[in-house]
């Protein structure tokens, strides 16, 4: 029974949160001088109030503090902006921080100018974590230092620290106290001045937890100084105990690599009461963990180059408890977008202030840079109309990645080159590029041209530098409409004409398919209808009278109750009728083959748009001729076999 309590008892001490207490500390002995004048005057001459001072605090201008209980004599009202009357100072800096001032009729303060510039004070605090030293200077900051004496015999020394003046001074624990000429008895009125400040001095790991008896202070003042400084007070926070709070951590989770980004950590309590931070990062899933040397702030700034883990560890240094915050598991973006830079960014106005894309409509003209990148749904094989309006006097550009390679500038990429209009505002009007398969495609809108091309820029290029302007990104989620799923569709020629051939997925009921030719891309007549089959996948359709020449087809779907959607586009030449011979299918991805080649072999050569061959190989007919590697755009494929030539054109996609 007694062990099951004493494990009870020792669980309940090291389950305890860790947390930090501040408690202000007695001065029993070392204070020198009494700079605070208290009291009421009795009129006469001299003041009865100033007769507990014994130094002023600023002794060439015979200046001291004062306390809110001062009065000149019987006949004025005391001051609110002073000392209070209680000694109780709440630090403005450390939240639950207080000080206690000594009695103001007694000595209160050590006291230290150019012929004192040590002295020392004696205490009792018990289980300390950090040290807090209310002090003062006068006539421009003291440098110091302190020594804190412990009950073990053992110290430790603080150096290079800043008593700074009472007046201005940032970072004050309290202001707005008036002061008193200690030759007058006149009350000196200054706006939010003078001040008080605190130095926290933190105690190493060996030291935590001890009682200090004493703290010595060496003030570096010169013998000619009419400087001074004053200590007037000594607050400690108790060492913590048990398990620290964890803090929880947010950042990008999925980056570009070479991309700096920002980590942060919410909810730590602060350093204090020897509780310590640090950021730790592992190798993505490895779970072994390095500190990261410097990294002990609530934010963390860093390069990702590969998939990394990152945690905020916090520490008590008393107990050698820790708590890790939350992992962020971060892992590299395989498709980053470079950006334009803008050397003078939205100065004058010259910006995008709205943009529209069918119905959607980002109107954050207050803001210059983006902060994000919005999702935008549309409809494959649409073209939704775009509307631009900028301020200042910038062009236009946008691009598109066809590719999804994070490339912007690939053939194609670059549908609306660059444009401008001579006038603030001005309106772009256009409309997006045809996509025919479902998925997200990066849509880059930036101003090029005009004020904007006064910077390095001479291509109007996705990511050159500019003098004026910015840029909006969105990914545009392509998506298909229907139920019924286009699977496939392609063209290929055949003796009686050319045979369409599609492959649908999903509910069928009520649905039907027209056949659409065209010869100049635009202009399309339909050539049949067929009827969707329940269950039944696979459809085709004989064109018997193509034109000579291209032939463009596309599949319109319709669902029987109004909604429809497009295919892409196939194509074939009937130019080359005399030979046999044409590629499918045309538009391609990956492969290509011979149809009508007969059963002989053919030297196939494929050139690109500059003239050059990209790939020479032979093939019989329907055999699949790899073109994965090519880049997007249009090819000729030159077919040598025993009866001669013939070259065709097809797409790339």
């Amino acid at each position: 029974m007694n062990r099951k309590l004493t494990l009870f008892f020792l669980w309940c001490i090291f389950a305890t949160v860790a947390r930090a207490a501040y408690v202000p500390a007695t001065i029993t002995s070392g204070f020198n001088q009494d700079v605070i004048a208290n009291g009421q005057g009795s009129g006469s001459t001299p003041n009865q109030a100033l007769l507990t001072v014994t130094s002023p605090f600023d002794i060439p201008n015979n200046y001291a503090y004062m306390s809110a209980n001062y009065q000149v004599n019987t006949s004025t009202a005391a001051y609110t902006n002073a000392l209070p009357i209680t000694g109780t100072i709440n630090s403005a800096v450390t939240s639950g921080l207080s000080f206690q001032l000594k009695n103001y009729d007694s000595l209160n303060a050590l006291f230290l100018t150019s012929s004192t510039t040590y002295g020392m004070v004696s205490l009792n605090a018990t289980n300390v974590a950090e040290v807090y030293l209310l002090t003062a200077a006068a006539n421009g900051a003291v440098t110091f230092s302190a020594t804190i004496y412990f009950s073990d015999f053992t110290s430790e020394t603080f150096n290079g620290l800043t008593a700074k003046d009472w007046f201005n001074q940032t970072g004050y624990s309290i202001n707005n106290l008036y002061r008193v000429n200690t030759t007058t008895g006149a009350v000196n009125v200054t706006s939010s001045n003078p001040r008080l400040y605190e130095n926290k001095l933190t105690l190493s790991a060996a030291s935590i937890g001890k009682t200090i008896t004493d703290i010595d202070i060496t003030a570096t003042i010169g013998s000619t100084s009419t400087s001074s400084m004053g200590l007037f007070a000594v607050s400690t926070s108790t060492a913590c105990t048990g398990t620290p709070v964890a803090a929880t951590i947010t950042g990008s989770t999925y980056v570009c690599a070479g991309a700096s980004v920002t980590y942060t950590a919410t909810n730590p309590a602060t350093n204090t009461g020897g509780v310590t931070y640090e950021w730790q990062t592992s190798p993505g899933g490895l779970n072994s963990w390095t500190p990261v040397t410097g990294a002990t702030n609530s934010t963390y700034t860093t390069v990702i180059s590969a998939p990394t883990d990152i945690r905020y560890v916090a520490t008590c240094n008393a107990s050698f408890f820790s708590a890790p915050s939350n992992v962020l598991t971060v892992t590299l973006n395989p498709i980053c977008y470079c950006s334009p830079t803008y050397t003078n960014n939205c100065t004058f106005g010259n910006k995008i202030n709205t943009v529209t894309i069918d119905v959607y409509n980002d109107n954050s003209s207050s803001i210059c840079a983006p902060t994000a990148t919005p999702v935008v749904p549309v409809t494959i094989n649409t073209t939704p109309s775009v509307s631009v309006i900028t301020g200042g006097f910038v062009g236009i550009s946008a691009a598109l990645d066809l590719g999804q390679n994070g490339n912007l500038t690939d053939p194609g990429d670059i549908f609306y080159p660059q444009t401008y209009i001579s006038s603030s505002p001005a309106t772009y009007n256009f409309s997006l590029p045809l996509i025919a398969t479902p998925g997200t495609y990066r849509l880059r809108i930036w101003c090029a041209g005009a004020n904007a091309g006064s910077g390095t820029s001479t291509t109007f290029a996705p990511c050159d530098q500019y003098a004026y302007g910015n840029y909006r990104d969105y990914d545009l989620v392509y998506s298909w409409p229907l139920s019924l799923h286009l699977v496939s569709f392609d063209a290929r020629e055949k003796a009686k004409g050319v045979t369409l051939n599609w492959k649908v997925a999903g509910d069928m009921e009520g649905y039907h398919f027209e056949l659409q030719r065209s010869n100049d891309q635009l202009n399309f007549f339909s050539i049949g209808e067929i009827h969707a089959e329940k269950a039944k996948e696979n459809y085709s359709y004989q064109d018997a009278n193509p034109v000579t020449g291209l032939n463009y087809y596309r599949l319109k779907i319709n669902d029987g109750a109004g909604n429809s959607n497009y295919s892409k586009l196939v194509s074939i030449d009937m130019g080359t009728k005399q030979s046999g011979i044409s590629v499918n299918p045309n538009p391609a991805k990956n492969f290509i083959s011979l149809n009508g080649a007969g059963t002989q072999s053919y030297t196939v050569t494929i050139i690109n748009s500059s003239g050059s061959i990209v790939k020479k190989t032979t093939a019989v007919n329907d055999e699949k001729i790899d073109i994965s590697m090519l880049s997007r755009g249009v090819y000729v494929i030159r077919i040598e076999g025993p009866e001669g030539s013939v070259s065709l054109k097809f797409i790339k996609e």
